[in-house]
């Protein structure tokens, strides 16, 4: 169920702090400042990897539901396993809160596709992915719909095209706020994102202005970065500015340059690279794995991210049987938003360039891949 309600009324708005609760990340300055932004209109929040957008993110909807409890707040991802992850953070925030609940409905986390199913009248199972997202994308353009939720927030809105912010706008509830001094009837938009790691070359830039969505004076870039330390960052921006004149200027142009980013995390990094065939590879992996587990690091703290092949990820899972019993995860660049681990290994880093991928979404593809590690 992907619906959250807790039974406890709220007792004291002032009791509960966002910020400061036992066991959770806590939100530096700037991310405070945003989560506690005006609610109403558009909103845009973007960052480098690591910097704690989802968390933001998730905090920013407790604080919606403090402010306003009748309202209803949708969190949207693309991928399930970044959903899940939402489900968990929010469980855990709202857990963390002294006398705080939520009514039952109030905050649902979710993905896109189910979001559309949810709202769609026929049934496009048998099909693929794509073909069922395209489907019903088209179904729902042409459909009114029940303005259901008071507040919409976006994970990764990079892999999010315009006109599914077309169908999210049409879902919303027009509130009245005040923007730029006049008070306007709105939606409620709450975008978070790296277009840095956006996978699909179709989508390109969002021409904001054209789909309705007032983003100017109302974008916040996060440049702190928690998870990689300095090392792998470093590694990872190299490679994907060095990969093309046009990359490197937009990471400079979505990043608003990179001598500022602050890299909080201190640990030593490593980081290796090989080449060998199928045996040599595996043989490695189970050696290197072998000995970080010895050294006292847990199975599922190593991730090994592949190509899009689910044909590959059964042969993964086959060839570390044992590894994969005890923890050790495995995924693909569609399906690894929200996911992160102390070590990660890219496996066959030259066939992430598939389904006629451009060499520009490959670059990204492997920059996303390789800044899920925090150390190795």
């Amino acid at each position: 169920n992907s619906t959250y309600y807790f039974k406890k009324p709220i007792i004291n708005k002032e009791e509960n702090s966002l910020f400061e609760s036992d066991g959770l990340a806590k939100l530096d300055e700037k991310q405070e400042q945003l989560i506690q932004m005006k609610i109403g209109g558009h909103h845009l929040i973007k960052g480098i990897p690591g910097s704690g957008k989802s968390i933001a993110a998730i905090a920013r909807a407790v604080h919606v539901i403090k402010e306003n409890p009748s309202w209803r707040v949708l969190i949207l991802s693309v991928n399930r396993k970044l959903a899940d992850q939402n489900k968990r953070s929010l469980v855990d925030r709202v857990n963390g809160l002294k006398h705080f609940g939520l009514k039952r409905g109030s905050v649902r986390c979710t993905t896109l596709i189910d979001f559309l199913k949810d709202n769609a009248k026929n049934d496009y199972f048998r099909t693929s992915y794509q073909v069922m997202l395209d489907s019903l994308t088209k179904e729902l353009l042409d459909k009114k719909l029940e303005r259901t939720w008071d507040y919409i927030i976006i994970d990764e809105y990079q892999d999010f095209t315009s006109e599914h912010f077309e169908i999210l706008k049409r879902a919303c509830i027009l509130h009245k706020t005040e923007i730029n001094k006049k008070e306007v009837e709105t939606e409620n938009l709450f975008l978070v994102g790296d277009k840095l790691q956006q996978l699909k070359e179709s989508i390109g830039d969002h021409p904001w202005k054209e789909i309705g969505i007032n983003i100017i004076g109302r974008t916040t870039n996060l440049k702190s970065v928690y998870r990689s330390s300095a090392g792998i960052l470093d590694f990872s921006l190299s490679y994907l500015m060095n990969k093309s004149k046009s990359l490197r200027r937009e990471v400079n142009t979505f990043y608003e340059g990179i001598l500022d980013i602050q890299k909080v995390n201190k640990t030593k990094e490593e980081i290796q690279i090989f080449s060998g065939g199928y045996k040599q590879a595996i043989s490695r992996i189970k050696s290197w794995v072998e000995s970080k587990v010895g050294a006292g690091v847990k199975h599922q703290d190593i991730l090994i991210i592949h190509h899009d092949s689910k044909k590959t990820n059964q042969y993964l899972k086959q060839e570390f049987q044992f590894e994969s019993l005890n923890g050790m995860r495995f995924g693909m660049p569609s399906t690894i938003k929200g996911t992160e681990a102390q070590y990660v290994i890219l496996w066959q880093i030259d066939r992430f360039r598939m389904n006629f991928d451009c060499e520009v979404n490959k670059s990204k593809k492997i920059y996303m891949s390789l800044t899920r590690a925090s150390q190795g």
